[in-house]
């Protein structure tokens, strides 16, 4: 069992790191004005951008809007 809990708590170190760089990597395209105000993010879209899946998207674009970079919409989409 302790080996098996091992691999999950590898697991989630990878997840964090992989959130952690997606964040930053959006982060700066907002500072940059690479993305403009009011684009429209699609999770699914910026996973494929990134070359990641969709989850680490998720955790980012939820904590730059609670930083208040992003705005959360009706619908699922975030600008």
């Amino acid at each position: 069992m302790a080996y098996i809990a091992a691999a999950f708590k590898m697991a989630e170190t990878k997840g964090s790191f992989l959130a952690q760089r997606v964040y930053e990597q959006i982060r700066e395209q907002i500072q940059t004005e690479k993305l403009a105000p009011g684009t429209q993010l699609v999770n699914r879209k910026m996973a494929s951008k990134l070359g990641t899946s969709m989850v680490p998207v998720r955790e980012a674009l939820n904590r730059l809007t609670s930083e208040g970079l992003l705005e959360h919409l009706p619908g699922g989409a975030t600008s």
